[in-house]
């Protein structure tokens, strides 16, 4: 929360959100691992899954068929799961999110599942975001630009539109200090 952090763990279940969850400073959202369902036709590792338990949240995408795991999806969201500061700013300083951490949670049916930083927007910084599974985002599966020393590990990504995960470095004047994260794990 706003006041000081803490840690929201995130029941065994699906969550539909009507809007973005806003991040605060040293909050830890952590879910229930997700389970995946393997597409019997697709024997492509790590592609052709479904999230089929865990902690999943849910956006407003449709899918022709009408069903999640049956259907295509329409590609027709309209926010992200989880922002901050996700717009470009010409002038002013702002603070980046720090001290976080996202783990163990599905995504599936938003613009992206996250969505930090933008142009001369410092995102997420000394912060750790892990074991998350995206499906079928309108635009890149996450987004995280003018990051710094934060960690990020197996992020699934699966039929997300414009691509997996966005890494950026946004600035036409020196307002962020980039650098000093570590990856791993990436698929999708």
């Amino acid at each position: 929360h706003a006041a000081g952090g803490g840690t929201v763990s995130l029941p065994d279940t699906t969550i539909t959100l009507t809007s973005a969850l806003t991040m605060y400073n040293s909050v830890r959202l952590i879910g229930v691992n997700p389970r995946l369902t393997y597409t019997a036709s697709n024997f492509i590792p790590d592609q052709g899954w479904y999230l089929a338990g865990g902690t999943v949240f849910v956006g407003n995408a449709t899918y022709s068929g009408g069903a999640y795991g049956v259907g295509t999806c329409q590609y027709d969201s309209t926010f992200a799961a989880i922002v901050f500061q996700d717009t470009d700013i010409t002038t002013g300083v702002h603070q980046p999110l720090t001290n976080v951490e996202i783990a163990n949670i599905g995504f599936r049916g938003f613009t992206s599942a996250i969505s930090t930083g933008g142009m001369n927007n410092p995102g997420i910084w000394y912060s750790n975001i892990h074991d998350l599974y995206i499906a079928d985002c309108s635009d890149f599966g996450a987004k995280f630009v003018n990051t710094c020393h934060s960690y990020y590990s197996r992020i699934y990504v699966n039929s997300c539109k414009v691509g997996g995960i966005l890494f950026g470095s946004y600035a036409d004047r020196n307002t962020t200090a980039l650098g000093g994260s570590g990856t791993t794990g990436f698929f999708g």
